[in-house]
């Protein structure tokens, strides 16, 4: 599976090293950019349903396990 191309994608990459797991900051820019998109039509059912697994996946092989803080 490659990677998106293009603005969004290559700045995501490029501060992808920068980020802590599970940042808020990252978290609120995937939202930001999903938005300007228009993806915030179909947010609810991508975080809630099935859409969200293949999504979940990459985060989770790119950057770990999220952090629950217990």
């Amino acid at each position: 599976m490659s990677c998106p191309t293009g603005p969004a994608a290559s700045r995501l990459q490029s501060a992808r090293g920068s980020f802590p797991k599970d940042d808020l900051f990252f978290r609120e820019y995937l939202f930001a950019k999903c938005w300007e998109q228009g993806i915030h039509r179909q947010y609810g059912e991508l975080v809630l349903g099935e859409g969200w697994a293949p999504l979940r996946d990459r985060l989770t092989e790119a950057f770990g396990q999220p952090w629950t803080g217990a």
